[in-house]
Formats: C-alpha cells, structure tokens, sequence
C-alpha cells in the first residue's frame, strides 16, 4: 500500500513538473515571437464575418462552376468592405480592421496589412488563369483568401524558412498554417 501511495505521488509530482515546463516554454515561445496572433486572429474572423454577408448579398456560384473571385462571390478588393460608399451595407468594415499592430515590410507603409490570396488581375496573366479556376474548383469553400504575414520577420523570409500565417478562408473560418517561402502557392494548398 505504502508503495502505491508513493508511486501515485511520484507520478502526480512528475505529470505537474511536466505540466509546468510545457506552460513555460509556450510562454517563452510567445514571449520571443511577439507577434499577437490571437488580435490578428479576431481581425480576420470579423473580415471573414463581413465577406460571409457580402457573398450573401452578391451571389455564388456552385463549387464546379467556378472559375474566377466573382464565382465565389468575392470582392473585386477586400478595400471594397470598408469602403465609404458601402457604409449602409450591412458587410461595411472600418479600416481599422485591416490594419495590426505590428506589420512587417512590405505591408508596412500600405493601407491595408493583410496580403490578399487572390488577385483579379493574376487570373488573366498567362498560364494563370486555368490554374487559378483549378485552386477555386478544388479548394472550394477552404481556399484561403487573405492572410495575416506580418507574424514573420524579414530575416524568416531570406532564410526560405517555414512560416506562419493566420489564414481566413473562404467560408470565413481562419486558422494559424505553416507555409513555405520558397513555393507562391503553398498558402493556397493550405
């Protein structure tokens, strides 16, 4: 008897140590990143809220018929949702939601500091376009559409590493993904 009871205290002892190392390197870790993740995380769930409204109010197509953003009911530009001739609608965004706290270049100096995953504009650039309907038609509601980068650092970003990204989707769902820097649609595959 004497021997369990030691035996549980033992293991009780070593799942709380255990417990405690675990809560502080998370801590650490966070500490280092210094990027608020979960603030960026909140943006983009009241963006992906304004686009759900939005897409409701524009039309989508089935899955299989998509083959460009408007398909999707997307915004020709996410500047569209906070934009000031839409302020009656219902999906009117301030600008401030656009906008973190810390942004890394190139986002920086820009109205806007999350990247957008789709561009109108590269759906027409040569060999563009099938590839682009194929990520539409594939992902279907999980093509991320915008992405919170600014969680890398430059010097992440010139040594091809692994990063994060807090991505929104299409069916507004965001979520914190790894990708590679060295891949342009990596993000897309996510």
């Amino acid at each position: 008897m004497k021997t369990l009871k030691t035996m549980t205290w033992r293991v009780l002892l070593i799942g709380c140590v255990a417990a405690l190392v675990t809560a502080g390197v998370t801590a650490f870790r966070n500490q280092n990143q210094g990027y608020d993740y979960e603030a960026s995380i909140s943006k983009l769930r009241r963006i992906g809220q304004a686009l759900q409204l939005y897409r409701e109010e524009w039309g989508v197509k089935p899955v299989a018929e998509r083959r460009t953003y408007s398909d999707a009911g997307l915004p020709p530009s996410f500047t569209v949702l906070s934009s000031s001739a839409y302020s009656d609608k219902p999906w009117h965004l301030d600008k401030s939601v656009f906008r973190v706290a810390s942004p890394q270049k190139p986002w920086d100096k820009s109205a806007m500091h999350f990247a957008p995953l789709y561009l109108p504009e590269m759906a027409q650039r040569v060999g563009y376009a099938d590839r682009y309907a194929q990520a539409l038609q594939s992902r279907g509601e999980l093509l991320p559409v915008l992405a919170d980068l600014n969680g890398n650092s430059v010097a992440e970003y010139a040594a091809n590493r692994d990063l994060r990204a807090v991505v929104l989707r299409l069916n507004g769902t965001v979520e914190v993904v790894e990708y590679s820097s060295t891949d342009q649609w990596d993000l897309w595959n996510r």
